[in-house]
């Protein structure tokens, strides 16, 4: 991603502005792999002359809509086509990691809204690998307004295959009669109110599924956005070709409009790792007041993370930094005053010749792991974290940043007799707070 587009969608959501739609060419990247629609029609094709040694004619096995089209008029494209020829099996597969920015960006706030017309659970999956379990998408605009609890909402304007797989579209002829018919009219009631002043992140729309693209048209032809990212490998004429209504709309001279030749999974994970850095280190700026007060001089280093750093590394820091165990997924879409502490535990880790590997300190050979427990005890900080995944690499001290000291038994328990000051065993490492940190590891 150029740096100039960078600092502009990092603008956009930092004045909550960023909206993003998403279709077939996002859930066609690797290791998704969704298939194509021609590739769909062809499946269903050969399943049918199996099933009826009846010959499908060129022009229908290469195009799905029409194919779509020949099982409507039939009375049957619920019943059969969708139920027993569309193969559904192709489409459970693996989020990509344009998936798992989604889900991330829903939850935190990056992402205003999600559109996209893909009827897979992609971003669903992606969403509760990362701790979101409860992730609800919506499949019309009335749902889109009363569902989401903890996330941005995410709305399927073609359907879903899993919450309603016989009423996903096909072919346009569905338009026409309900539900999808009173579907997309909330959706597009809901949208023309939603997406006013807002900035667009295109993904993957203009794919060899575009004769869908007119749903969207009709949603959108009537709002002016600030500013338009379209994120797609192919040329402009060819996407002209496929889809003149929705370029058309974009690129006609009166909003600004950037077409990035690229994939659509890659930049999702390009601009969650960039997001995901300069989130940290706006904290490590703002906590260089908490840092000098702790010891008492200024902060002499530098605050970037490293431009090598992984989205998932950074991610994992976001995690640990909000005090998320490693199976929730953080909420925060800027650092907030309460982990300022936990900033300076950064820099001074950092001061002290501490070397970040992934998302552990490494200093003097031991392996350290910061979290956020401010307000909590030690003991039960640990304790939410035992129900975390097991770490990918073990590590020697865990310190909980903020967290009080309780000898590492809870309440309700009678305390053993001798020294407890530092909780031993059990998930990963010692668990201390930082003052019995700094005291151990002489910092």
């Amino acid at each position: 991603m150029e740096e100039g587009l960078a600092a502009r969608l990092l603008t956009s959501i930092e004045t909550d502005r960023l909206v993003i739609f998403c279709g077939a060419g996002l859930s066609m990247a690797p290791p998704s792999l969704v298939p194509s629609a021609r590739e769909v029609a062809r499946a269903c094709s050969t399943k049918y002359e199996d099933i009826t040694a009846f010959t499908v004619s060129t022009d229908l096995r290469e195009d799905i809509e029409r194919l779509a089209e020949f099982f409507y008029a039939q009375g049957n494209l619920q019943s059969f086509f969708i139920r027993h020829l569309v193969p559904w099996t192709l489409f459970k597969t693996n989020p990509n990691p344009g998936h798992f920015a989604i889900a991330d960006f829903l939850a935190c706030g990056v992402f205003e809204l999600g559109l996209t017309t893909n009827v897979d659970s992609l971003v669903e999956i992606a969403a509760d690998t990362l701790g979101q379990s409860n992730f609800q998408a919506s499949l019309d605009g009335n749902e889109a307004t009363l569902t989401h609890q903890n996330h941005n909402p995410f709305l399927k304007l073609h359907g879903c295959y899993v919450r309603d797989q016989g009423n996903t579209l096909w072919c346009s002829s569905q338009l026409n009669v309900a539900p999808l018919m009173d579907k997309i009219a909330s959706s597009k009631r809901w949208l023309q109110g939603y997406l006013l002043n807002r900035d667009l992140l295109v993904i993957g729309f203009w794919s060899d599924w575009a004769y869908l693209n007119h749903v969207l048209e009709d949603c959108v032809n009537t709002i002016e956005p600030n500013f338009i990212v379209l994120v797609d490998p192919d040329e402009a004429i060819n996407l002209t070709r496929k889809a003149p209504n929705l370029w058309n709309w974009a690129a006609n001279g009166n909003v600004n409009f950037v077409h990035v030749r690229e994939s659509g999974a890659e930049f999702l994970n390009d601009l969650r790792r960039r997001f995901s850095r300069r989130y940290l280190e706006r904290l490590a700026e703002a906590s260089k007041p908490t840092y000098m007060g702790m010891t008492g001089s200024h902060f002499a280093g530098p605050v970037r993370f490293s431009d090598a750093a992984t989205a998932e590394e950074l991610y994992a820091l976001r995690t640990d930094f909000s005090g998320k165990k490693g199976s929730d997924v953080p909420r925060t879409k800027r650092p907030d005053l309460s982990m300022h502490q936990l900033g300076a535990s950064h820099l001074l880790l950092m001061a002290n010749g501490a070397v970040l590997e992934g998302s552990i300190y490494v200093i003097d050979g031991k392996r350290i792991r910061l979290v956020h427990g401010a307000g909590e005890l030690l003991s039960s900080v640990k304790s939410r974290f035992s129900r975390e995944p097991p770490p990918p690499v073990s590590v020697d001290i865990v310190i909980c940043v903020g967290a009080d000291d309780d000898g590492g038994v809870p309440t309700n328990v009678v305390r053993e007799q001798g020294a407890a000051n530092i909780i031993r065993g059990g998930i990963s490492g010692e668990w201390v707070t930082l003052d019995q940190a700094r005291q151990q590891i002489g910092i």
